[in-house]
Parts: C-alpha cells; structure tokens; sequence
C-alpha cells in the first residue's frame, strides 16, 4: 500500500497565507456589520426614550421632562432627581438598558484619552463615593438637549420660556432637538466624534419624533450651537 499523503511545509503556508487573507477581507466587514447592528439597537433605545416622554408629557400637561443633560455630571449621586432617568421614574425603569448607547462600552470612560470624570456613587451602589465617569455609572449614555429649555431655564425662571417646553410648544417640532447620542468628552484630538459608524456619527432624536444619523464634529462648550448637537429650534 502506498504511504499516507502528507502536506509540505509550503503547502501548509500557503493554507495559512489564504486564510489570513481571507480574515483581513472579512473583518472589516464583520466590524461594519456589528456598528450597524448597534446602531440599529441605538434606534430602539431612543424609541422606547420617546414613548416614555411622550406619556410624561401626557400626564404633566404636554411638558417634557425638566431634566438635566447628564453629560457634566461630575460628583453629583446617580440618584439625584435632576437626571432624565429619575424624572421618568415611573415611565420607564431608570435602571433599563434603554438609557445606555450600545455604541460606546458602558464600562468606557467618556473622557477617553484623559483622566476619567467622576461621578458620585452608581446605579446599584447610591455610596460607592467617587467612580469613573462612565455610561453605566453615569445611569445615561444619551445627552439630552431638551435641558436648556427645561432645566437650565425653566418655567419658574423664565415664564414666558414655558410654552417651547412642551411638546407642542415649538413651531418646528421637527427641529427641535430632544435628546441625543453622547460624545467622548473633552478628545477632538481622537478622531472620535461619535459612537456610531466609526467613531464618526450619533444618532439625534427630534421632538416629532424623527431620528436622524448625523456626522458630527467636536465643538467645545462655549460654542453651544455645535456642542453635541446642542439644543435646535425651540422657538414657539
């Protein structure tokens, strides 16, 4: 009988050769797909955030949440009632997963590339002291730009201001800005303006409802119009 057939060194480096070739055509797909796969997800989140204000509104004579942005939330106790997922408390379960953008890591800083914010305590721990500024210990991946209209002005502060606060209020609820994706905060240096498609879009939810993919860019905090696709057209 003849002798088994073996491979030659060569042949199996050519094996080898092909399949690496095929994995480097392959994984930028892969990654394409699964950035696409987390956006979709973000589109669901950000749908279940709507109902939920919209049956806020509902029950609060048509305002939205008087919340604040969550961005800059440093030492203050994930429990403090000034936060969209405590306003919404009996809406939607603060500690739901809706809340967080699946396209930035929940246990990422958002000050990527620098010293991480802190925050005071987290979502299952109110005492934990000092944490890194995280999604998950934050308790929101999402900015919600609604807060210069509602928290930041308010109707006790400004009266006349109350009626852009509903969802109603706007003459052009379709620009008007109610919430959005998260931006690492303080790195333009990066590359990274979003968590969506690379690192170069966010996803933005409009007071009608619409959700947008916009391509953003970094914009620091005294240039409010751009900073994380600020606050829209609120005008009555």
């Amino acid at each position: 009988m003849r002798g088994m057939a073996r491979f030659t060194l060569i042949e199996l480096l050519v094996v080898v050769a092909i399949i690496a070739i095929l994995a480097a055509l392959l994984l930028p797909a892969l990654g394409k797909a699964r950035d696409r796969a987390r956006e979709a997800s973000c589109l669901s989140n950000i749908r279940q955030l709507y109902t939920a204000i919209v049956i806020y509104a509902g029950d609060y004579e048509d305002y939205v949440p008087d919340a604040w942005h969550g961005m800059e939330r440093q030492w203050v106790g994930w429990a403090s009632p000034i936060y969209l997922h405590n306003r919404m408390a009996d809406y939607l379960d603060p500690h739901s997963k809706a809340y967080l953008c699946p396209g930035w890591g929940a246990n990422d800083p958002y000050r990527n590339g620098a010293t991480p914010l802190a925050v005071q305590g987290t979502p299952t721990n109110a005492a934990a002291g000092a944490v890194p500024g995280t999604p998950a210990n934050f308790g929101e991946g999402y900015y919600y730009t609604a807060w210069f209209w509602t928290h930041f002005w308010g109707a006790a502060v400004q009266p006349e201001m109350s009626r852009r606060t509903r969802l109603t209020g706007p003459a052009r609820p379709e620009g008007a800005k109610l919430l959005s994706c998260m931006i690492p905060q303080q790195s333009p240096t990066l590359g990274m303006v979003g968590p969506h498609r690379l690192g170069r879009n966010w996803t933005i939810l409009w007071l009608d409802g619409r959700t947008t993919t916009t391509t953003g860019f970094f914009g620091t905090p005294s240039v409010f119009d751009n900073y994380c696709n600020y606050a829209g057209t609120w005008d009555p």
